[in-house]
């Protein structure tokens, strides 16, 4: 059983896997199911979700093209990027899920300064260039990301008005 259990891994549907020998990557595993593998420390294997991610940053604060302060606050949906190298190239950028999810928590919640390209009254009401100003923050992630992480989309969920104290 011991035997059994150090030598086999599955891989669900929605996984990826990333096999080490002697702590340099072999291989990338995308077939569901039982797999082999050499016993103890010599091969190891990290499971990867090929999933969408979901992602939200805290609320930030933004000065808008008008100079008004507002609250801002967006989610990112992302998944690994598509074949072998890209699976390959986030399991050596991040390793983990964890990993990427915490950094490119940050990256969105820098990259939401692109809303203040945006008069407040364009962000909100009749009219809104809110589906824009989601577009340039996405594309300002996207040109920040690293590879195999793929961003999706970007929505913006709250835009509060903040009003200025003295």
């Amino acid at each position: 059983v011991l035997i059994m259990f150090n030598t086999t891994y599955t891989v669900n549907f929605h996984e990826v896997a990333v096999k080490t020998r002697l702590g340099r990557p072999v291989g990338v595993i995308r077939d569901p199911g039982l797999h082999f593998k050499a016993p103890f420390f010599i091969d190891t294997v990290s499971k990867l979700d090929t999933r969408l991610q979901l992602i939200q940053s805290p609320l930030e604060t933004v000065k808008t093209a008008d100079g008004q302060i507002v609250l801002v606050q967006a989610f990112m949906l992302w998944k690994i990027g598509g074949g072998d190298e890209g699976a390959q190239a986030f399991y050596n950028s991040y390793g983990n899920m964890e990993g990427a999810n915490d950094e490119l928590e940050t990256l969105l919640q820098g990259s939401l300064r692109q809303v203040g390209g945006y008069k407040f009254d364009d962000l909100i009401g009749e009219g809104s260039k809110l589906p824009e100003a989601e577009q340039s923050v996405l594309a300002d992630v996207q040109g920040s990301a690293t590879v195999g992480v793929e961003p999706v989309t970007v929505g913006i969920s709250r835009v509060l008005f903040a009003p200025k104290t003295t």
